[in-house]
């Protein structure tokens, strides 16, 4: 299948959503594009700018509206934010560490269910977000 090169995500407005090694493919070999980056899978992407206004889209907040691979995803991603170029920045840096050291630090921990205290404090509580403020803080 013939691979076409698509224009850069931020400049055109648009946040990729799911920024994972298996989302980056090499030009085709022996060609001239064959040392070229692609970006591939492009089904989460979505807009960041507004058009009318050329200011970032309206912020919106839904803890259960989860996108993305979960190992790699942003900590705004895992709390369910509007996805930012910051967002993918995020999930480039993961995939970085992932290539370099062969896994991540989180990688093989079990997260349970939230406590009733942990709803108690926050109202709601997702699996994912108990996963980020314990697994990611500690060991940042």
């Amino acid at each position: 299948m013939a691979s076409h090169p698509s224009p850069p995500l931020h400049p055109g407005s648009y946040v990729h959503g799911d920024i994972k090694p298996e989302n980056f493919l090499l030009g085709p070999p022996d060609t001239n594009r064959s040392k070229r980056l692609y970006l591939v899978d492009l089904g989460l992407a979505m807009k960041w700018r507004d058009g009318r206004y050329a200011g970032h889209v309206a912020y919106d907040q839904r803890p259960d509206d989860f996108r993305g691979t979960v190992r790699y995803a942003s900590v705004h991603a895992h709390l369910g934010r509007t996805s930012s170029r910051r967002d993918d920045l995020e999930s480039l840096a993961y995939t970085l560490i992932f290539l370099l050291k062969g896994r991540l630090p989180w990688q093989g921990y079990q997260v349970g269910l939230c406590t009733s205290q942990q709803r108690r404090m926050h109202g709601w509580c997702t699996t994912n977000t108990w996963y980020h403020k314990n697994v990611l803080s500690s060991s940042a």
